[in-house]
């Protein structure tokens, strides 16, 4: 990923979770407070350095919460805190940046700055008002610290946004043109296809792939807990309505994920989060799933196809968790499954703007993970 894209996919992802933080309280003036959570909740260097000297989402919130009981007792003003409720961003709208915050982020846009999270906690901690060094003060931690830590974190390349770049795969999953790949285990069909699911001699199609990475501030095994249960899939996948329970199978046994191989359906939403009807075909609605890989607590894999569209591209979903510092890496992988025969030159031409709808895809996958947790 280019510096362009890898700041402007770093602006993207930071803003959606401020705004989303903005809206936890019932605000939509999104301020420097709900920039610096984001910035907890990011999985780039500054995140990292953050949770590194013990500052987690809880307690970022509660230090925010005093500081600003404090500035405003300090003008004589005795306010109750707004109470946080759910996260209800893509429900609502009308978020703008305040003006404070604004200036952070032009600062963090200009020649001489990355654009990265690196970039804008350095610019928080800067910021005139000094609010974001009282909230590290708080939390018992040094904003001098901070900086020297994000310095010795500089070495570190830090891709913006968390996206890896795109890939050509084969069917398998094996990577192409320097793409990283797995190998199958001893009798283990290759991740991204089931035992038995394809008879040899037909075509084998192509896929392109994208991978985001990102940050949940939970443990693996809750995360685990809620990626494994068929049910909940539409709280973090927003493409989806609704899991039919019934349909999955074979049923599982009660609390236990279902076998590699299972199926089940889901409908396909037919209204945005925030009651817009969305202009979709009705052959799309149902979406048929597909568990491929299921390694507990660490990797699971889906496919997902449209039974009434038979020329839709299957899509492949990986997810791959791993223990970090306050909470788990998430790393999401999508690939668009298509037949040799599909391919074109049309196809080759789009292919910049399948990378983007792919790395959109992989991006909300990874926040809805986050914004589960972040919610509560």
């Amino acid at each position: 990923m280019g510096k362009l894209s890898a700041a402007a996919a770093t602006m993207h992802t930071l803003s959606m979770t401020a705004m989303e933080e903005a809206s936890r309280l019932g605000a939509r003036d999104t301020d420097i407070d709900h920039l610096f959570v984001a910035l907890v909740a990011s999985e780039q260097a500054a995140g990292q350095v953050l949770r590194a000297l013990g500052v987690t989402l809880h307690g970022a919130r509660q230090a925010i919460a005093d500081q600003h009981a404090e500035d405003l007792g300090a003008i004589g003003i005795d306010m109750a805190p707004p109470q946080p409720g759910p996260i209800v961003f893509n429900e609502t709208g009308g978020y703008e940046w305040t003006s404070r915050a604004g200036k952070v982020l032009n600062s963090v846009s200009e020649k001489n700055s990355d654009g990265s999270a690196t970039a804008v906690l350095r610019a928080l901690i800067d910021e005139p008002s000094g609010f974001i060094s009282g909230v590290l003060m708080r939390l018992g931690v040094d904003p001098l610290e901070v900086r020297e830590r994000l310095d010795a974190a500089a070495r570190i390349p830090d891709f913006g946004g968390g996206a890896d770049g795109a890939e050509t795969v084969d069917w398998a999953g094996s990577g192409q043109a320097g793409s990283p790949g797995r190998t199958a285990a001893p009798g283990e069909a290759p991740l991204g296809r089931s035992p038995g699911a394809r008879p040899h001699g037909q075509a084998t199609p192509k896929a392109l792939a994208r991978a985001v990475t990102g940050f949940v501030p939970a443990p693996p095994n809750a995360v685990w807990e809620l990626l494994a249960d068929p049910g909940r899939m539409p709280e973090w996948e927003e493409m989806l309505e609704s899991v039919d329970p019934a349909s999955v199978s074979p049923q599982p046994s009660p609390g236990a994920m279902p076998e590699i191989g299972a199926t089940w359906e889901g409908r396909g939403r037919t209204h945005a989060p925030d009651g817009k009807p969305l202009r979709t075909r009705a052959s799309l609605n149902r979406i048929a799933f597909e568990l491929v890989e299921a390694s507990e607590p660490a990797r699971v894999a889906w496919r997902l196809s449209f039974p009434d569209e038979p020329n839709a591209n299957t899509r492949l979903l990986e997810i791959q968790l791993e223990h970090a510092a306050g909470g788990t890496a998430i790393r999401a992988r999508i690939a668009w499954e298509r037949s040799v025969a599909r391919r074109s030159l049309q196809g080759w031409a789009l292919r910049p703007v399948t990378r983007m709808l792919l790395w959109l895809q992989a991006t909300k996958i990874v926040g809805g993970v986050s914004r589960v947790f972040r919610s509560a």
